[in-house]
This record gives C-alpha cells, structure tokens and sequence, in this order.
C-alpha cells in the first residue's frame, strides 16, 4: 500500500508540473507573432506528447516531444524530456537534460524547480566531468557509434559502472582516458591534453621580417625569413602582413607530419618622391643609396621614413628625413650652400667664417669653369697675389713683397697638407712646376700673412693648400682627358677613384709637355752672338705626375711623385743664348701615413711619419774658355714624425699641442764642370724640430679668441758656428699669434689678427759656392722675420654675396738677399740686410661663390711697400722693385644653357711694376674668356678658351741673374679640354 501511495504522490506532483510546463509552453508558442508549418506541427506534437504524459505513457511523450524539439527548439520541451525520463527511471537522461534546460536563461523559479530534481536523482547518478587542453573536444563514452556526449569542459551523467572516455577535436589526434570507476552518487575527474594533429609551413621570401598568423583567431607571431611554422592540419588560410607592405591571405593544405613550401612576396606600400636642388646635376640618395640626378622624379618608394640626402660638389649636403604615405606623391626642394671649408689655416677643418686667417678659396667648379691650366692660371688674380714668370719658373708675390731669384721660398705650397717646398732653396712651385694638372682637386686654398705658428719655416707671406677631393667621397667619378694648348702644350691626364666601405682608393696620373718656340730677348740685340736677339725652338719642357691615395677608417696614406724637365728660354745666368743643353730638371716625392682622428671627444691625437725625396739637375752651357759646361745636382732625403694633441675641456674649447722631428739624412749639393772634370761637393745633414701649443675658446657665436705660440730650432751637423767657426751651427726662431673674431651682427664677421712669422735660410743659402770664382758660402746667416697686423670683416648683403673689406700692415726684417758682383773680387753671397720693410695696404672684394651655375667676383687691393723707417713708408715715394700697388679683377661666370653651356670671364688689372733699374712695365689689362659644360647625351666635359683675349702686351721684371731687366709674357693663347667620366 505505501508503494501504490508513493507512486500516487509522485503522480500527482508530476501532473502538478507538467500543468505549469504546458501553460509555460503554450504560452511560449503563443507569442510568436507568426506561425510556419514547422510551428503548427511543432505544436501539434507537444500538445500529443502533454496527452500520453497524463497518461504516464512516458515513452509515447518522449516520442512526441523529441518530434516537437526537432522541429522547434523549446526549452520547456527539454524540461518535459527530463520529466519523461526521471518517471521512466531512467535518471542518467534525466539528469542530462535537467542540466541542460539550466544552461539556458532561467528565471529564479525554474533554476530551483530543477534544482529540487536535481536533488532527487543525484544520488542515483554517478557524474564524470571531463576537461581537455584544449577546450572544445567532443565526448564519446565507450564506442563511437553510440553518439557524443557534448564538448569539454562537460559533466557527463551515467549509471554506476567503468566507462572509457574518448575524445576527439578535429585537427587533433584522438584521446582516450583510462578506465574509470563511478559509484551512484559520485564525481570523477577526467583530463587529457590532447595533441595537435600538425605538419609544417616553410616560408621563404619577401620582406625579411613578416607577422604571421593562422585564421581565423591564430595569435600573430613575428618571424625572419625564411622560417619554418607549425601548423595544425587541414585548409589553413595565414594572415601574412608586414610595416610598409600590403596584407595578404595564403591558403594552404596542410598535411601530417609533412611541410608544405610557400613563397611570400608581399607588395610594398609605396609613394613617389620629386626631388629638385637649387644645384642641377645634384646626386640624390635614399637612405645612402645613389638613386639619380637633380630633378629626379623616384617611383615605388616603400612608405615610412627616409633620409634623402642631395649632395652637390663644392657645396655642404642637404639631409631631410621624410615621411612617405601609401600612394602619396611628396614633393622635396633642396637649397644647396656653397662649402666654404678651409684646413691650411687651423690644421682642421672649418668654415671661412670661423678660419683665424683671411683666407680665399677656388672651388673645383671654378676650375672646370675656367679650365685653369695650373695652379698659378687658377690664383692669379685673387686678393693680394701676383706672379713673376722668369720662363722657367714662377714664383709668387704676396701684399707687394716678391723679389727677385728667390724662387717663392716665402711661400709654402702644400698639397693635402703635406709641404711641397723643397729642402735646397726652400722654393715654392707653381704651375707644370707641382702637378701636370690640377683637375683632381677638391679646392685651391690661399691664407695670406705669415702661418709659421701652424707651419714654421716657409709660411712667411702665405700658405697655399692644395686640396684634393675626400678618398672615400662616392660622388666624384672617375675621369681621364686631354688639353691642348696653342703655344704647343699638350697634356692627358687621368684620376680613378674607388671609395669602398670604410675608405677608398684614388689614383692619379698625368703627362704634360711643350714645344720649343722663338724666344726674343731685347738685350741681345746687336750683340756679336746673337744680333737679332732672337733664339729659336727654345723653352720646351716636360711634366708627370703620379699620385696614390688610400684611406681605411682613420689612416691614411698619400703619395706624390712629380718630374718637370725645362729648357731655359731665357738663357739664365749668362748661359749660351738659345742652347738646348741650358736646362734644369726637378724632381719631388713624398709618402706621408697619417692617422687623424675627426671626432670631437675631449681628447683626440693625430700622428704622421713621412718620407720626403728632392732632387735637381741643372745644365748650364758656357763657351770652352769660360768653363763650358757646368752642372749643378742636388739630392735630398728627409724623414720626419709629427704628433698633435686635441684637448677639449670644456665646451667652446680646443687646445692643440704638437711637436715634429725631422731629419734631412743626405742633403748634397754638387757643382760639377766637364771642362776640367772638377767636382765641388757639399753635404750638410741637419736636424729640425718645432714644439707648438694653440689655445682657441668659442664664447658662444659672438666671440671667439685664438693664441699660439711656436719655436723652431735647427740642428746642422757640419755647418760651423759663424762666431767660434767651431762645432755645428743652431738656428732657432718663435712665432707668437693671436687671432679675436668676433660677430657683431648674424651677418658680420670681424677678425684682428696679429702675430709674427720667420723664415729660416736655406742650405742653398746658407752653404752654396763654388770655390770662390763667383760665390762664396754664408754660413753666419739669420732667419728672416715679419711682423703682421691685419683686421678684416665680411658681411653678407644678400642674394648670395658677400662684401670683404681688410687692412693690413707688415714689417719684414733682416731680409737675405745676395750681393756681390760675382767674380772673385767680389764675389756673389747672400747676407741679411739690416735696413726693415714697412708695408700696409687695403683689399676689397665682393664676392658670390657657384649657385645654379652663377659666380661673380670682384676684387681691388692696394699695397705699399717702402725699404728703411717706420717714416719711409709715407715719405718715399719710389716703391720697391716688383711690387704692384695695385691689383684689380672681375671673375664672372654665368649659365647659357646650364650645364651643357657655361661662359666664363675674368678681367685682370695690374699696375706697373718696377724692374731692377727702377723702370716701370706697362699696365697690365688682361681678359680671359671660356666656354665650359658637358654634352647632355654622353658623359663627356669639355672647354674651349682663350687667355690674353686682348693679345695685351705686357712684361714681368726679373732679376739680375737673366739679362734682360725683363721678360714679355705669352700673348693671346688658345685652350682646348675634353674629358671623360666613368
């Protein structure tokens, strides 16, 4: 009875239920605004399957209920399911169900209703909940074919019993946990990391760094190509995206444990770059990569940032960074400035501006523009300087000082930095006499007034510096050509250079040579000899030169080897007028290694040891009763090491510290007479070394100040001591400077300068003679000195120019000159004169360097040069023997059809000069014009041009060692150059 009572309860309670469902469930069915056919037969079977549960025909109410479920999902369906199943006993379903209706939204009311037959059937149950890594694996009990029992993580139901779990995930190999144990009532935990069923996806390709990932929710991974991927097996699609690039989706079937290969090749995002220069022809370059000339327009330039760099010979770079959008076209316009950088007057590198020195420069577009046939071609002209030509050399004159037959030797001439003066007369050398071209320089630096400070001996009236172009500069092309010039000079020339990472490589070689012509001297006219005065097929020469350049990070290694044999025209010193034998022959070398460091650390060396080789032949023919012919020889060798030191203590400061040995091993001399086959030989080895120190501070941009202090000494080995005539002669000078610059407005430079500066007699001076026949040795000589004043301002006015007012004022003393008639009564030695020179002057110039192809220049200097007192200088009015007092000229450059076609023209005044007899020359009016550019289709140069376009006749004094008091220069005189780059 109490059974037929329990089940009559629980009869009732689910009647009781199943009403509340079938309103719940009807009314559910009732809201739907509309009804399908799949909802009226949905509904028909739930009202049938409420019949057969009132009947307690549960499995008839299953049936109708699964029908109705299939058509229209219904929670309330799934509750009735659960129902069906706790009434059939068959609690494992219903527990399954009952948990499944809870995973749907329920209201308070329903979560506990099934919650309170939860409880009923709990103990009946045991429960397995199963989890896996990853999540979302299907759950089998047993067999496969018995159907799933949902995903993990899941609690699985089941009655009393061993069961074995197997779980499956596509892409994943199968798991099957081990046997496990449920009592009624109970809770097992069941895990399995599952593993992943995978093959392999090799990239390769472009861009080197790519993101990956697999769709369609792999995380991304950064990879470098080529790079191998795991990946799960299956149709995979990867995501392949990278800065600067177009995305991109590769589809792939991935297989187990194989690898499938794939090629990446993403399309960059790119824009287009129109670069234009204030400077045609201006090399552009991406990200240091040379990518054309000015105006240029770049395609397909990959998005982001990039430095363009536009890089124009003679002038600083522009480097802009730039920042490229996809398919954006950025337009970029570069205004170029002049480089005006000068070495010669610190030893670094620096702008004029900031040069404690005035100072002028020729660029090597001034060059090509005027196609400058040597050194003394391209300086002529410039502030200061003029040039006295004896037809065999050229020497140079600066602020009304160059006298005669001292050969330049208070000029110092250097190339790179190196002295180019020889070690027997300490002459300078300019023209075919240094370089049988000059086409390979960067730029020509001149720095006027003494530079002994930075230079010693030789660096008296001014430095010239010859620079040559950067070893590791990439921009500068190789080139080779050839010159003809109309007076019968002929030369070819070639520079290649090869800039590597690092350093580079220049090479440079050149011929030169020239016929004889007809040569008239006027003081042999009616002479026995020669009563024309005329002597032909005179004055021809020949030149070479070899230069190799190397560089590797802060070393460097220049060489220079150079040979110039010249007939001398003007039959000097009373040789046979118009003998071909009448010839002098030099020869100059050097190899200097340097290590210098450019950074601005506090504290920096720079160290060079440098060979140096001289050598001279002169050939000077006489009649047989007067000797015949005699030879003058000389060889020198010398080594020397210097070292500096850069200390920057503090911002705005650098203190220099240096010091040099030199020692000139062979250094003899020999005169030689083929009459008697006598030899007079001379050697006389020396010492030399100089300490230095230089202090510059930079107070702000305003001000600055420089002050150095050097000292000299020589060491003879076998000069005796003019005084004892005993032991070996000593010679020792200092030169103090100081420099104040000073910008008192942006556009304003001023600089006072003030220092002294000496040169040293030459061994030639010093030890030449002959026995005593014509000259006699001066072993008790002093050095020459100079004291210098000078202030100059530049300003800049606009356009481009720049206005340069200077005055200077100089005393040179103990000056050593030769005297003596030459014969052996009186003959020839070079004594120190004790009467001073007194000079002072004023220049001007206006000036505008190369911008889109235009440079103009004009300049006027004035000069005053007097010999004896301070007083002398304003109340004498004979001026001294060659020495202009006024210099003028006008350089003028201007584009026609640019670059194909440049016109250029210098204008140059000269006052008179007076010769040795106190005769004045003619003015000097000459006018130079050149045509210059290069072919448009073909990386050809070329210039055509005329020196002397007027054909003014004009004449250079010269000393008493020729004849004539002086000499007629060349005329009107046509040149030709074509070159080609590669």
């Amino acid at each position: 009875m109490r059974r037929l009572r329990f089940h009559g309860l629980r009869w009732a309670l689910s009647a009781l239920l199943l009403c509340c469902t079938v309103t719940l469930s009807s009314s559910a069915f009732a809201d739907e605004p509309t009804r399908s056919a799949s909802a009226d037969e949905a509904e028909v079977e739930f009202r049938l399957g409420n019949d057969a549960y009132r009947a307690s025909n549960f499995e008839r109410a299953l049936s109708h209920y699964f029908a109705s479920n299939r058509l229209v999902y219904n929670r309330n369906v799934v509750f009735n399911i659960a129902k069906c199943y706790e009434n059939l006993g068959r609690f494992v379903e219903a527990y399954r169900y009952y948990r499944t209706y809870l995973e749907g939204v329920a209201s308070d009311a329903e979560r506990t209703q099934v919650e309170v037959a939860l409880a009923r059937i709990d103990k009946r149950v045991g429960v397995i909940h199963i989890e896996s890594d990853p999540p979302g694996a299907t759950i089998y009990i047993d067999r496969l074919d018995l159907g799933n029992y949902g995903v993990t993580p899941q609690h699985v139901p089941v009655s009393p019993g061993e069961y074995r779990i197997i779980l499956e995930k596509d892409g994943w190999e199968s798991s099957e946990l081990k046997a496990m144990s449920v009592t009624a009532g109970g809770l097992v935990q069941g895990h399995a990391n599952l593993i992943r069923r995978e093959g392999t996806i090799s990239l390769s390709g472009q861009p080197s760094t790519l993101t990956v990932s697999i769709s369609p929710d792999g995380t991304p991974i950064e990879l470098e190509l080529p790079a191998q991927l795991p990946a799960p097996v299956g149709t995979q699609t990867l995501l392949l995206s990278a800065p600067g690039f177009e995305s991109t989706r590769l589809t792939l079937d991935v297989q187990e444990r194989s690898s499938v290969e794939a090629l990446v090749s993403l399309r960059r995002q790119t824009g287009t770059l129109v670069i234009t220069a204030s400077e045609l022809n201006s090399a552009v370059l991406l990200d240091g990569v040379l990518v054309g000339f000015t105006p240029v327009v770049i395609p397909n330039v990959a998005v982001g940032s990039h430095r363009v760099s536009v890089v124009q010979e003679g002038f600083e770079s522009s480097n802009q960074l730039v920042e490229l959008a996809s398919d954006d076209r950025f337009e970029l316009e570069a205004t170029l400035t002049p480089l005006t950088e000068v070495a010669a007057a610190s030893r670094v590198a620096e702008s004029v501006r900031d040069a404690p020195a005035s100072v002028s420069l020729i660029s090597s577009r001034e060059i090509e523009a005027f196609s400058y046939i040597g050194t003394a071609d391209a300086i002529q002209g410039m502030r200061g300087v003029y040039y006295t030509n004896d037809m065999t050399y050229r020497f140079m004159g600066i602020r009304g000082y160059g006298p005669f037959g001292q050969f330049g030797n208070r000029t110092q001439v250097q190339l790179d930095g190196h002295t180019l003066n020889e070690s027997w007369v300490e002459g300078s050398y300019h023209q075919f006499e240094v370089l049988s071209d000059i086409y390979g320089l960067d730029r020509i630096e001149l720095v006027r007034g003494p530079n002994s400070l930075l230079y010693g001996s030789g660096a008296f009236q001014g430095v010239i510096n010859l620079v040559s172009p950067e070893i590791d500069d990439p921009y500068r092309a190789s080139r080779a050509g050839v010159t003809a010039v109309s007076d019968g000079v002929v030369r070819a020339y070639s520079h290649y250079r090869h800039p590597f990472e690092g350093g580079g490589l220049q090479l440079s070689a050149g011929l030169a040579g020239g016929q004889g012509r007809d040569f008239f001297s006027p003081a042999r006219v009616g002479s026995e000899a020669h009563p024309t005065g005329l002597a032909s097929n005179v004055g021809d020469f020949d030149a070479a030169t070899v230069r190799a350049n190397a560089k590797w990070r802060n070393f460097k290694l220049y060489s220079y080897l150079h040979n110039r044999d010249q007939q001398s025209a003007a039959g000097n010193y009373d040789v046979l007028f118009g003998d071909p034998r009448a010839r002098e022959r030099d020869r100059r070398g050097y190899v200097d290694a340097r290590y210098d460091d450019p950074s601005d650390d506090p504290l920096t060396f720079n160290t060079r040891i440098y060979y140096d080789y001289y050598g001279y032949q002169g050939s000077f023919p006489y009649e047989i009763e007067q000797g015949g012919l005699f030879r003058d020889n000389f060889r020198g060798h010398w080594a020397g090491a210097e070292g500096r030191t850069v200390l920057r203590p503090f911002e705005g400061a650098r203190w220099t510290l240096g010091a040099d040995l030199v020692r000139h091993f062979v250094n003899v001399s020999q005169n030689l007479s083929e009459e008697d086959n006598s030899i007079l030989e001379s050697s006389n080895p020396f010492w030399k070394t100089s300490v230095h120190a230089i202090a510059r501070h930079d107070f702000g941009r305003r001000f600055a100040i420089m002050a150095g202090a050097r000292y000299d000494l020589w060491l003879f080995d076998s000069l005796p001591d003019p005084e004892s005539g005993e032991g070996s002669r000593q010679i020792g000078a200092a030169s103090p400077r100081l420099v104040l610059l000073g910008r008192p407005v942006d556009d304003g430079t001023l600089k006072l300068m003030a220092g002294t500066g000496f040169r040293a007699p030459s061994v030639y001076e010093l030890t030449y003679n002959d026995g005593g026949l014509t000259q006699v040795a001066a072993p008790g000589l002093d050095p020459e000195t100079i004291y210098s004043g000078e202030l100059e301002y530049t300003h800049v006015v606009g356009g481009g120019f720049e206005l340069v007012g200077a005055v200077f004022a100089n005393r040179i003393g103990t000056r050593i000159e030769q005297s003596g008639s030459g014969n052996e009564e009186d003959p020839l030695q070079f004594v120190n004169i004790a009467e001073a020179l007194w000079s002072t002057g004023a220049e001007f110039e206006l000036r505008r360097p190369f911008l889109r192809g235009w440079m103009a220049s004009a300049q006027y200097s004035y000069q005053r040069t007097r010999e004896g007192s301070l007083e002398s200088l304003w109340s004498t009015n004979t001026p001294l023997a060659n020495s202009p007092g006024h210099i003028a000229a006008i350089k003028f450059v201007a584009p026609i059809a640019y670059p194909a076609i440049q016109m250029a023209n210098r204008l140059l005044y000269e006052a008179p000069r007076l010769d040795r007899n106190g005769d004045e020359t003619r003015h000097v009016l000459i006018w130079d014009l050149t045509f210059a550019g290069q072919l448009a289709a073909l990386p050809v140069r070329y210039a055509a041009g005329v020196r002397n376009l007027l054909d003014w006749r004009y004449d250079h004094p010269v000393g008493d060692e020729i004849l004539d008091v002086s000499l007629a220069q060349p005329g009107r005189t046509f040149i030709v150059d074509i070159s080609a780059q590669f």
